[in-house]
C-alpha cells in the first residue's frame, strides 16, 4: 500500500510530539535505581505540587493533591518520568503507538486536571494536545516511519498498532 503525503505529516506530528515529551523529562533522569529522577526533579515536582494545591479552585482535586501526591513526592516525580519516557520513546519510534498515544493523553489529562485555572494559553496548549493524540489514536500513526509498520505486516488488525 502506498503511503500518502498526509500519513508522513501524521507521522512527523507524532514524532515530535515524542521528542517534545522526552525533551520535558530528559533533564531530571538520571541513571540509577528507581525511581530514576535526580533529587531536584523531587524538589521541582512537590514544589508544584503544593502551589496546585494551594491555588486549585475545585476542592476535590486539592484534596486528593494533599492527601496522596504530596506525602509521597519521590514516587509522583519517578511515576511521571517513567510514563513520560515510556510515551515520548513510544511515539517518537513509532512502536506501539497506540499505547504510547493513549499513555500521552493520560498524562495531558492529569496536567489539565492539575493546571487548567492557569489561564488561556495553558488551556490553549493542552486542547491542541489533546486533538493532536486523539489523531494520531485513531489514524495509527505508527505505520508511516515507524516501528509499527514492521509490526503490523504479521497482524494488521492489532490494537497495539
Amino acid at each position: 500500500m502506498e503511503i500518502r503525503q498526509s500519513e508522513r505529516g501524521l507521522a512527523l506530528l507524532r514524532m515530535f510530539y515524542g521528542v517534545w515529551l522526552l525533551r520535558g523529562v530528559f533533564p531530571y533522569v538520571v541513571w540509577h535505581p528507581w525511581p530514576w529522577i535526580s533529587k531536584l526533579g523531587v524538589v521541582v515536582g512537590a514544589d508544584m505540587l503544593a502551589s496546585h494545591a494551594l491555588r486549585h479552585p475545585w476542592g476535590w482535586v486539592r484534596t486528593a493533591i494533599q492527601q496522596f501526591l504530596l506525602p509521597h513526592p519521590e514516587l509522583y516525580a519517578g511515576v511521571a518520568l517513567v510514563l513520560g519516557l515510556a510515551a515520548g520513546i513510544s511515539l517518537t519510534v513509532g512502536l506501539l503507538t497506540i499505547p504510547g498515544a493513549a499513555l500521552a493523553f493520560l498524562l495531558m489529562v492529569h496536567e489539565a486536571l492539575l493546571g487548567f485555572y492557569a489561564g488561556n494559553p495553558l488551556q490553549s496548549l493542552l486542547a491542541f494536545q489533546g486533538v493532536l493524540l486523539v489523531v494520531v489514536l485513531l489514524t495509527r500513526a505508527g505505520r508511516c516511519w515507524g516501528v509499527d509498520s514492521v509490526l503490523a505486516r504479521g497482524s494488521p488488525k492489532s490494537w497495539l498498532w
